[in-house]
């Protein structure tokens, strides 16, 4: 009786926890705009590893590590794993923002502190409920691949610029990615007039299948919610870029002025990458009359730049007056 009572306890205690689980979930919504807390993302993550059988994270590559390896790792990372987890593993790009959780920095011991087997073993089978699927092929030839990505993920943290400069070209990008980087080169060259703002919205870039899924996904996501009820949280900025000349720099603030003589100031912090060419330079080195083109997102109402292209100086006379 006594053991009885205690399975009842016990019994009773397990559901009063699923309920308050449940209540919680729920209480949260269905958006993935959310950042996972604390508690959250440390459950998820030894329920991950331990969910992992322990055969499959003790699994060793069979597969020698060499430059054909990592350079066959380095091109099926950037042509399946970029648009999420970005060239360099920092997750920031669009996709990786919006995922919940979100895509996770792959440089950093949270991950380069797997096994070998357990990475395999992430990317061969998946992970339900978050947005890494399986890639696995069950060919011999799928799981040596998947080897050699995992030696890549190792080498995540020491990425060289022209390893970086190298998957840019490999990563798969639509028509409309590639007029827009023509129209930027084209203008950091000093070959055309700036252009207005470009937003960077590839969920309405109806040219890949992956786009056309995004928006029907999220147009009867939308349809549930409104039906269900249940609150929805908007980003609050998508990533755009502007197109124009410094007009002023001023310790951290950097203003620029676009084709219609609009004024956009931004912020710079330690995180933002200024680049010439593919040169890293330092925000002194902008001078005003710059071309630029800067990758922007709006955070709190304040402009931050996450990158900064710099070209050629719109006074300079090595190129003609286009202004």
């Amino acid at each position: 009786m006594t053991l009885l009572r205690a399975l009842w306890h016990g019994l009773a205690v397990l559901g009063l926890l699923s309920l308050a689980g449940a209540l919680w979930f729920a209480s949260q919504g269905v958006a993935a705009t959310p950042t996972p807390g604390p508690l959250e993302t440390a459950a998820a993550r030894t329920a991950r590893h331990w969910l992992v059988p322990a055969s499959q994270r003790a699994r060793t590559s069979p597969e020698a590590a060499n430059e054909k390896t990592l350079a066959d790792g380095l091109a099926h990372w950037a042509d399946h794993c970029a648009s999420c987890h970005a060239n360099d593993g920092s997750g920031d790009t669009a996709m990786g923002r919006g995922l919940y959780p979100k895509a996770p920095d792959m440089r950093l011991p949270t991950t380069q502190q797997l096994s070998d087997g357990e990475l395999f073993a992430l990317i061969e089978h998946g992970v339900k409920l978050t947005g890494m699927p399986a890639w696995g092929t069950g060919t011999a030839e799928g799981e040596r691949s998947t080897w050699h990505l995992v030696q890549f993920i190792r080498a995540l943290p020491r990425l060289t610029p022209a390893q970086l400069d190298e998957m840019r070209d490999l990563t798969p990008r639509s028509p409309a990615e590639f007029r827009e980087e023509e129209d930027m080169r084209r203008f950091l060259a000093g070959e055309a007039p700036p252009s207005a703002i470009v937003h960077v919205a590839p969920w309405f870039d109806w040219s890949t299948p992956m786009t056309r899924f995004a928006f029907v996904r999220s147009a009867l996501l939308f349809a549930v919610v409104a039906l269900l009820g249940m609150p929805v949280f908007a980003h609050e900025g998508h990533a755009r870029k502007i197109m124009g000349t410094v007009a002023m720099l001023h310790e951290q603030h950097l203003e620029v002025k676009d084709k219609d003589g609009k004024a956009h100031v931004m912020t710079l912090n330690a995180s933002t990458k200024i680049m010439k060419g593919k040169t890293a330079i330092k925000a002194s080195d902008i001078k005003a009359g710059d071309r630029v083109v800067a990758t922007v997102m709006t955070e709190k109402d304040v402009m931050i730049a996450k990158e900064v292209q710099v070209g050629v100086n719109a006074d300079s006379k090595a190129v003609g007056d286009v202004r």
